[in-house]
Parts: C-alpha cells; structure tokens; sequence
C-alpha cells in the first residue's frame, strides 16, 4: 500500500480535476438555461405589470380639459415606465388593433420585424433578428384591443455573464489541464526515476559492481544518482581493500611462517647439530684430557641455542607485555635503540594503573613501526616518546629528526595501504580498531611527529 501511495494520490489529484472541469461546463450550461427563464420571466412581468398599471387610452384625445391633463400625466408615467433601463437592449411598443405603432421606447419600431406568426399571445418566447441576435418577446392583447410588446436582447444581457463564465470555464480548463500537465511530469520526471533507484539499489550487488543512470532534468534527482554511484564505487573500493587486508594477513602469516622456519633452521637446529656433534665427541674423548674442553663447548652451544629459543618466544609473545605500560615502552625502547643504532628518549608522564594489555600491545607495536619508519625512511638519529595520560584520555607522541614529509603528511591510509606503503596505514589500523584518533601535523622545520589519542573508558 505504501509502494502505491503516491500513484494513488496522483490519481486522486488527477480525478478531481477531471470532475471540476466536467463540473464547470454543466454550471455553464446551467447558468444558461437560468438566465433564459430569468428574462423571459422579466419581460412576462412587465407586460402584466402594464397591462394592470397603464391604461389603455392614454393616447386618445378628451373631451375635457381635466381629463387631457389626467391623460398627459399618464402618457408620462408611460414614459417612464418604458425607459426602463432594462429595456435598452429591447424595448417596448402600445399598438392598436391593425399592428400600427401608437407609442414606445426609443428605437423599438425594429422589434415589430420580430413579430411572426410563430410568436404566440400572452407567453414569452425567444426569437432572431436578422443580424443573429436572440430576444426573450411577449405579446398582450389589452382591454380595448390593443397590443403591447415587450422584449429584452438576450445576447446583450448574457455577454456580460457569458464573458465572465467563459473566463472562469477557461481557468479552470487551463489550471487542470496545468495540473495534468504538472502530475505527468512529475510522474516522468520524479517517480519514474526514484522508483528506477530503488529497483536498482535492491538488485545492485553491492562490492562488484557500479549503477548507471539515465541523466535527469532534477538537480534532486541527479543528486540522489550521484550519491548512489559514489556509494557504489566506495564499497567497491572497500571490498578490493578487505581482499587486499585479507590476502596481507595470509602473506604475513605465511611471510612469518617461513620466516621462522628459516630462523629456527640456521639458528638454533643448527646449534642443537653441534652441540649434538661435541656431545659425541666428548663421549669418544673419554678418558683423555679433551672430553672436559668438548663439555663445555656442548654446554656454551647449547646455552646460545636456548638464548635463541627466547628471543623467538619473545617475538611471538612478548613478555614485556606482562609488566605495564611504563615498563614495557622503556624495555623495548632500549632494545630498539640497540638494534637500529639510534638514540631513544622516553618520558612517561603518567601511572599505567588501569591500562589494558590491548592498549599496551598496540602502542609497542606503534612504537615499533614508528621507529622502523623514522630509521629506514628519515634517516632519523634521535627519536623522542613521550606518554601522558589526563584522566581517561591517554596521548601517546613519537618525535623524530629525520627528514619528515617532502609535502603534507598523508590523510588517506586506505590508499597509502593500497599503494604498498603498509607502515603508516598500519598504525592508523591499530589506533582505529580502539577508536583513537591518529594525527600528523605538518613540520616545516623537517622531522616528523606522531600523535595518537585513545580514549580508555571506550575500550
């Protein structure tokens, strides 16, 4: 129901417009046929109105001077009744017996052509003059044989109203046929699109491939096109990224696979081999002044070999991770200061209660990598760390004197991982996955600073 909401509204818009557009035709064709009866009513009334008000003589001459006055002053109201402002588009005519003209409005003489012999007494009726103008006309025989005629310009009455009932009918024909116009192009320009990016994002697969789109005449709706195709592309790249993180996991779990059977092949089997070697010589040197000198040689193998063992059960669990964070940064510091030849300086500004060994682990190994980088790619001599913790926020900074960026540091590890560069993406991993925050600020100066900021209530 929801799906079809809109199309059933559209055709709820598009139905009342129909039916106002029907409606306004039958109102004018009603509004018509009323004024039709309205005249031919008013001019049935002003026949009877003088046919009970005026006499019929009062055009004949008196015997008696009072009655010639009695007389004018009727012709007068005679007069005025037939310069009725409603009868300038008609008229009104008193005729004797054989149809001749004995007094009227001005200009109804023309209203005696329109007098047929389909025009029945005493009943109003419409007739045409001769230039097609129609006319509501009534006839009355009076007392004394007499006629009179009135008739109203049904087409000067109606042009008025019609001008005004044709201009509303026209609105209203062109505000639905602007509406109709209005909801197909919606319909085409709107739904049709918006339905087609659902269907599309619904059948999409999502991390293989990217939508095409017909281009819109809608900002909105080429906007909406554009997020969609720009979302499509992302996930695309995220999935060719977890292949890449996946396919690095396997390259390293097999890279440090080999890379201790080859460790543990030239170093401690082969110390095992010799020591093995001068065990069996002491045993054919006994009884001579050598088996003391193959004992301790055996001894002295075999103490390096286990010395070797370590080292590999320290790399592959550190037990530095056992002793605190303060601890642990200043251990590994002095030993990273061993094996690169450089100076590490590293000030702790804080207590190590309450940090987990996740945390631990992850800042040794930034360290790690941070001075890998500084050695290998800065060329650095002195590196600086320094930890410092405010409350529940611990920001951890490493400061070197190599050579630093040759532009802006990079914000975009995902590409940096991409093109092969794994040490800073690397790090920005570790930091995310405890949803720290991971910043490079840009030194013109040279040199490089790292600077991670974890939250440990969030852990």
């Amino acid at each position: 129901m929801k799906k079809n909401a809109l199309f059933l509204l559209m055709i709820l818009v598009t139905s009342l417009t129909l039916i106002t557009l029907v409606a306004s035709v039958f109102v004018f064709q009603k509004q018509d046929s009323v004024l039709r009866n309205l005249l031919k009513a008013y001019v049935t009334d002003m026949a009877d109105s003088y046919y009970e008000n005026v006499p019929t003589d009062i055009f004949e001459e008196k015997e008696l001077e009072e009655d010639n006055h009695h007389a004018q002053e009727q012709r007068m109201f005679f007069h005025m009744f037939s310069s009725d402002p409603s009868l300038r588009t008609g008229g009104l005519l008193l005729l004797d017996g054989e149809k001749r003209v004995i007094g009227g409005s001005e200009g109804a003489n023309r209203l005696l052509d329109l007098w047929g012999e389909k025009l029945p007494l005493g009943e109003a009726a419409e007739v045409e003059d001769s230039s097609g103008k129609t006319y509501q006309m009534i006839v009355r025989i009076l007392k004394n044989g007499h006629y009179v005629l009135v008739a109203a310009s049904q087409t000067s009455v109606m042009a008025s109203m019609s001008g005004i009932w044709n201009f509303w009918l026209v609105s209203v024909m062109l505000t639905s046929f602007a509406i109709l116009i209005g909801i197909t192009a919606l319909w085409k320009y709107l739904v049709t699109p918006i339905r087609h990016i659902v269907d599309t994002i619904q059948n999409l697969q999502w991390g293989k491939e990217t939508p095409l789109f017909q281009p819109s005449l809608l900002f909105e709706v080429g906007a909406l096109t554009n997020v969609v195709v720009q979302l499509a592309s992302e996930t695309i790249d995220k999935e060719r990224l977890h292949a890449r993180y996946v396919g690095d996991i396997v390259r390293a779990t097999e890279e440090a696979r080999r890379r201790l059977s080859r460790e543990l092949h030239d170093g401690p089997l082969q110390l095992i081999v010799a020591g093995i070697k001068h065990i069996q010589l002491a045993q054919d040197a006994i009884g001579t002044s050598l088996i003391g000198k193959r004992l301790d040689d055996a001894e002295e193998i075999s103490q390096f070999a286990a010395k070797e063992v370590r080292h590999y059960c320290d790399e592959l669990s550190p037990s530095w991770l056992t002793l605190g964070l303060n601890t642990a940064l200043e251990e590994v510091g002095n030993r990273l200061a061993t094996t690169h030849g450089v100076k590490i300086n590293v000030e702790i500004n804080c207590k190590d209660d309450g940090i987990p060994k996740e945390y631990t682990l992850s800042i040794i190994r930034i360290l790690q990598e941070a001075t890998s980088n500084s050695v290998r790619h800065g060329k650095a001599t002195n590196i600086d760390v320094n930890l410092t913790r405010y409350e529940d926020d611990l920001v951890f900074e490493i400061k070197d004197n190599g050579a630093g960026f040759a532009k802006l540091p990079p914000t975009d590890y995902e590409k940096l991982r991409l093109a092969g560069h794994r040490g800073l993406s690397n790090i920005h991993e570790r930091v995310h996955l405890l949803n720290g925050r991971l910043e490079i600020p840009p030194i013109s100066a040279g040199g490089c600073t790292v600077k991670v900021f974890l939250k440990l209530k969030e852990l």
